[in-house]
């Protein structure tokens, strides 16, 4: 784990070096196919370790996973990557913060389902090791565990596509005043016409304010009142 650590967070540098050098002018579309399959292929991948190939092919288990690592938290970046720049051209002029909070707080919430939902996949295997020896019956269904973890991640991914704008990444999606949330289902579903908050009150903060003082001659600035 001292190296494996590491190792990950190396590789998901070169995962956004790699974003940066060869995906950023394809269309969200393609980006989005192209490092799902990457993901399904390198968690498919780890058949080889369950399996014992790599020992069969003469690469020692440490190898294996550190390379398995690597190889995750590339396709991890590429799979995140078009998402975080779609939803910047998206965010609503002022609303940076907001926007950040809310797309880790529905990561960590994906995350704590595919937890669960990949802890209940094992019990209705019955992959449920103990940790004792000569426990070999309890990982006999693991490979279809995988396999059906891989297929999950291409499944959403598909879902997804008709979803996505097939712009490339590099352009703005919105005008600079428009309201994303226009017409969107909530939108419709409650007949409400939304308007640019945001973009708004930043407008209103830049307009120069003066306050009003009375004085013989009416109502002046604040600045000819105090003098």
């Amino acid at each position: 784990n001292s190296v494996r650590g590491p190792v990950y967070g190396l590789f998901a540098l070169v995962g956004i070096y790699t974003y940066n050098r060869y995906m950023k002018g394809w269309n969200y579309r393609k980006v989005i196919v192209v490092s799902n399959v990457a993901s399904a292929a390198t968690t498919l991948a780890s058949l080889i370790i369950v399996t014992r190939l790599n020992v069969r092919m003469g690469i020692p288990d440490t190898v294996f996973v550190l390379i398995l690592a690597a190889c995750r938290s590339m396709t991890l970046q590429w799979t995140r990557m078009p998402f975080r720049v779609l939803f910047m051209y998206l965010c609503p002029l002022g609303m940076e913060a907001t926007m950040y909070s809310l797309l880790k707080g529905t990561s960590d919430l994906g995350n704590s389902a595919s937890d669960s939902l990949g802890a209940f996949l094992l019990d209705y295997l019955r992959c449920r090791p103990s940790g004792t020896l000569a426990e070999d019956a309890a990982f006999e269904n693991l490979p279809m565990a995988i396999i059906v973890t891989a297929c999950c991640g291409l499944f959403a991914a598909l879902l997804l596509i008709p979803l996505i704008p097939g712009a490339p990444p590099n352009c703005r999606l919105a005008g600079k005043d428009a309201e994303v949330a226009q017409n969107s289902l909530l939108s419709r579903l409650f007949e409400t016409s939304p308007t640019p908050v945001a973009g708004k009150l930043l407008q209103d903060s830049q307009k120069p304010r003066t306050y009003g003082v009375l004085d013989q001659q009416g109502r002046t600035s604040l600045e000819d009142g105090l003098k």
